[in-house]
């Protein structure tokens, strides 16, 4: 990102975080969904105006949807089935989340919580 980069190069990033989006928040809406209805989930985060604005703005926003799925995805997939790995990618996507958005740091509580809840 030096002074030579275009404006379509500082852009990308959160074109491609918007584009991963859709698959991610397929993944979550199929933890408690049926296929049907995730897919109903992934068309509507493809056309949600909000995300098609943020994923061409220059913002961290479609990055910080991004991530707070991945977050949730991992919550949910560590409650499910409690292992080393499914921890560490717990983990991983928590590290990423408070690097992306301090706010995340609200979401990352609420899981811990519901975490603790689970584990007692």
């Amino acid at each position: 990102t030096g002074p030579d980069a275009s404006e379509a190069q500082l852009r990308m990033l959160s074109a491609v975080a918007g584009i991963a989006a859709i698959p991610a928040c397929f993944l979550l809406g199929r933890q408690f969904l049926s296929v049907r209805s995730a897919w109903l989930v992934a068309l509507l985060v493809a056309v949600a105006p909000s995300q098609v604005i943020y994923a061409q703005q220059l913002r961290e926003y479609s990055l910080t949807t991004t991530v707070a799925a991945l977050l949730l995805l991992a919550a949910v997939r560590f409650v499910r089935q409690p292992d080393t790995r499914r921890g560490a990618w717990y983990a991983a996507a928590a590290v990423l989340a408070l690097l992306t958005q301090y706010g995340l740091g609200l979401l990352l509580v609420a899981t811990n919580v519901v975490l603790l809840g689970t584990m007692l």
